[in-house]
């Protein structure tokens, strides 16, 4: 009755029967009914509002700025897709550098960085390396380091790998590095049981 009874309805309804009393009752419940869904349907716009604004300025908050100093001739760390979660940096380098089989080096890439407090900028392997037999070892780049960010390539082939400038040699992922306020308890059990335990070293088996 409230969808279908229109105001200029209402209105002529109560004229029509002002003088009885139920009639006049149902129509200022009905006034009032009409006011609380208006009320309602306001409140509801207001809070999706909300959470449309909410999740624009969560998404703008993954982009965190970071101050970035270049030596001449390096390159600006770079994400190769809208959905990379990595940047890829690249070798810094006066000539090519060849790795015997075997061989570790690290590989500048003259860039600095000043990671923003409570993050970190995690040093990853490419897949495009690791699939040629080269071997990223991870590192962290703290967010009080500012020294020149390079990178530990390991040649795991037995043929040469040279690496040139401007090579993109690693990837680097800025991530939340939250610090752990320890909990000292005074026996093991106080840790809690879990159905693992302490197996671990392969003990969920491969299949």
């Amino acid at each position: 009755m409230i969808q279908s009874l229109t105001p200029e309805a209402l209105a002529h309804l109560t004229d029509r029967h002002h003088d009885d009393p139920a009639v006049r009752d149902v129509c200022r419940e009905v006034l009032h009914l009409r006011e609380q869904r208006d009320s309602l349907q306001a409140r509801c716009t207001a809070l999706v509002n909300d959470l449309r604004a909410e999740r624009v300025l969560s998404h703008r908050a993954r982009i965190v700025p970071v101050r970035i100093f270049l030596l001449p001739g390096a390159h600006l760390p770079q994400y190769q897709t809208d959905g990379a979660a990595c940047a890829d940096l690249h070798a810094h380098l006066p000539e090519p550098l060849v790795l015997a089989g075997g061989e570790c080096r690290r590989v500048p890439t003259g860039v600095h960085v000043a990671i923003p407090s409570g993050y970190e900028w995690q040093i990853r392997g490419r897949s495009g390396m690791s699939s040629r037999a080269h071997w990223i070892a991870t590192g962290t780049i703290d967010s009080d380091y500012r020294g020149e960010v390079s990178a530990t390539i390991i040649n795991l082939a037995a043929w040469p790998l040279t690496i040139s400038h401007g090579d993109r040699i690693a990837q680097a992922k800025l991530d939340v590095a939250p610090r752990a306020d320890w909990q000292v308890v005074k026996s093991l059990d106080a840790l809690g049981t879990t159905e693992r335990g302490a197996n671990g070293y392969g003990s969920t088996g491969v299949r």
